[in-house]
């Protein structure tokens, strides 16, 4: 169970990774232009909780903070959780690096797990 949970935690941690740099690397009216239309507000019309949190991450790369918390008050907070276990996540393979769990291959130049 404890190795499934981590192992989930690695795979999202990623993704949330991926999503901070794909944030500031891209522009904002591509991602904006890019993400689909929310399912409550096509079907019902109706914002969810989430309404607004894709333009919120948009401000904050953009160090709009304000304009965030107008357009979803969530953001910021989402924004810092994603910050937090970001560090998180690199610590932990800094940690691993260090223990030797991790060996670095010279032949292949790629990362290996250690039996």
């Amino acid at each position: 169970m404890k190795s499934a949970f981590k192992t989930a935690w690695v795979f999202y941690s990623t993704a949330i990774v991926m999503l901070i740099l794909v944030l500031f690397i891209l522009p904002g009216e591509v991602i904006l232009n890019n993400t689909p239309l929310c399912e409550s507000i096509s079907r019902y019309n109706i914002e969810c909780f989430a309404c607004g949190m894709t333009r919120g991450f948009v401000h904050i790369a953009h160090f709009e903070f304000y304009a965030a918390s107008e357009v979803n008050r969530g953001s910021i907070y989402i924004f810092v959780i994603f910050v937090l276990n970001t560090l998180l996540f690199f610590k932990y393979l800094f940690n691993l690096k260090r223990s030797g769990k991790i060996i670095y291959l010279k032949r292949k130049q790629k990362w290996a797990k250690a039996v």
